[in-house]
């Protein structure tokens, strides 16, 4: 008898050799464990002196993709290059819309805004 229900209705029977089987199985997990840990470690140990050369590749990596992030989204939805001015020259947006309303698929209606300092 392995165990019972909590009302005693029910008794759980495991055979001898099943018990046996499941420790083994417990037995061979741990062992799995204990060996991928192991290699893990020794993985980890043969990286760890190109470390700053992966953390470079992988900075390079971020700033390449966040660059092509935006050049997609430049080419997908039209738009142009910031044109600056000087300061006393006033602020002007034609034709503004905010990108990550037009990005959902929202319809934007274009707005214009113009002012001169002075």
């Amino acid at each position: 008898m392995h165990d019972t229900s909590s009302t005693g209705a029910t008794v759980f029977i495991e055979p001898p050799a099943a018990i046996e089987a499941g420790n083994r199985i417990r037995e061979l997990e741990a062992e799995e464990s204990v060996e991928i840990e192991r290699i893990l470690f020794a993985l980890t140990e043969l990286l760890r002196p190109r470390h700053p050369a992966l953390e470079a590749a992988f900075d390079a990596l971020v700033e390449l993709d966040s660059l092509y992030a935006r050049a997609r989204f430049g080419e997908e939805f039209a738009c142009l290059p910031v044109e600056l001015c000087d300061p006393v020259d006033g602020f002007r947006i034609n034709s503004g819309r905010h990108p990550l309303l037009v990005a959902q698929g929202v319809r934007v209606v274009p707005f214009e805004f113009d002012t001169q300092s002075g």
